[in-house]
């Protein structure tokens, strides 16, 4: 993008969610853009689920393991063409507010246990993208997980958009003969 537009951007960040994106100009735009999600989720709430999860887990001595390597997280966004990426980036950017309320209403919808209504909001949201970021996800950790489960238990912590849906994990564990109980 022009220097002009980047410094537009850059401004319009920083004012709205206080994060200096110069710092992250390493990184994939859509990287750049779950930060600024994050961002808006830690000032709304006290602890990210994900972290307290992980630390409750690793302070019992649990054996921990991912469902997704860093690897193919980055393959992930680089197979996402930067067109597109840049195009998210710089709508997160022109519309903030936007960005905050839909980050808002997943977060209520959480914490209401509203997962059906999150999972589709979610798939909304992700567009044409939900192919490449949910569906194709989802059976890649279901795969994983019915090898990792075929002889252990376990304790299975995902992002909430990925449960639901008839491509959603759970659907797809109980296609493989699991039986799913919820907490």
């Amino acid at each position: 993008i022009s220097s002009h537009k980047y410094q537009r951007l850059r401004r319009s960040i920083q004012r709205s969610f206080g994060l200096n994106i110069d710092h992250f100009s390493h990184l994939y735009p859509m990287i750049i853009a779950n930060l600024i999600q994050t961002s808006i989720l830690s000032q709304a709430s006290d602890v990210i689920m994900d972290y307290h999860l992980y630390r409750y887990a690793n302070n019992q001595g649990k054996d921990m393991r991912y469902l997704e390597s860093q690897k193919e997280q980055l393959r992930l966004f680089h197979n996402i063409p930067m067109e597109y990426q840049i195009r998210s980036l710089l709508t997160l950017g022109r519309q903030p507010a936007k960005a905050k309320k839909q980050i808002m209403s997943l977060l209520t919808d959480y914490s209401e246990k509203n997962t059906r209504l999150l999972y589709q909001r979610s798939r909304k949201q992700l567009g044409k993208l939900r192919h490449v970021l949910l569906y194709q996800r989802n059976r890649d950790m279901a795969q994983l997980l019915t090898e990792e489960l075929n002889s252990n238990s376990g304790f299975v912590g995902v992002g909430a958009a990925h449960l639901f849906g008839s491509k959603g994990i759970l659907r797809l564990m109980k296609k493989s003969g699991f039986k799913i109980q919820p907490l």
